[in-house]
C-alpha cells in the first residue's frame, strides 16, 4: 500500500503531531510504501521528507520526526490528479491513502479533510463535518441534545465575554 503521512502544521500542537506521526510510522507494515510530508510550523509550507528518515526512525526508537524544510522538496497538490496529486519539483508522491496526523487548527477541524475531498484522495479518519464538530464542543453538545443524547451541564463563554473582567469574576 502507498501511504502519505502528513504531520506538523502551524498549530500550537505541532510537536504533538510530530510525536504522533512517529508512532504511526513505527507501526505501519514494513511492506508499505510511505511518503512523509511535513508542514512547517512557521509558514505552513508542505515539504516532502527524505525517504531515509523512515529508516532512521525505525532504527532509533527514541528519535522523533521533525520537519526538514527544503525548497526543492516543496509539495504541490493537484486537484483531480489522484493517486498522483502530491508532487514536488522532481517527484510524484503516489498514494492509495493519506494519513493526516495533525492536531489542532487546520488538522482536526475539517480543513484538511475538505482539501482531501476536493483533491479526490482517500484519507484516514473522520470526514469534514465530524471533524469540525469535534473541534466545536458547543455545537457538538447542541446536536447531541437535539438527538436525545445525554449531555453534561456546560457553560459556553465567548472570547469577548472572557475578556470582560466582570464575566470572568462571575465564573
Amino acid at each position: 500500500m502507498k501511504i502519505i503521512i502528513i504531520y506538523g502544521g502551524t498549530s500550537s500542537e505541532h510537536e504533538v503531531s510530530c510525536r504522533s506521526a512517529t508512532s504511526v510510522l513505527q507501526n505501519l507494515s514494513p511492506t508499505d510504501e510511505v511518503h512523509l510530508i511535513g508542514i512547517s510550523k512557521q509558514n505552513g509550507k508542505w515539504y516532502a521528507q527524505d525517504a531515509s528518515i523512515r529508516e532512521a526512525i525505525l532504527s532509533s526508537p527514541d528519535m522523533l520526526l521533525k520537519v526538514q524544510e527544503n525548497e526543492e522538496a516543496l509539495v504541490s497538490i493537484i486537484p483531480g490528479a489522484a493517486p498522483s496529486a502530491f508532487r514536488t519539483k522532481n517527484k510524484v508522491l503516489e498514494c492509495d491513502v493519506v494519513f493526516p496526523v495533525l492536531h489542532g487548527s487546520y488538522g482536526e477541524d475539517g480543513c484538511i479533510q475538505g482539501l482531501f475531498e476536493v483533491v479526490g484522495v482517500p484519507y484516514v479518519g473522520p470526514g469534514v463535518l465530524a471533524s469540525s464538530l469535534a473541534m466545536d464542543k458547543e455545537r457538538a453538545k447542541i446536536l447531541w441534545k437535539v438527538a436525545g443524547l445525554p449531555v453534561v451541564p456546560y457553560v459556553s463563554i465567548r472570547l469577548k465575554e472572557w475578556k470582560n473582567e466582570t464575566v470572568r469574576n462571575a465564573i
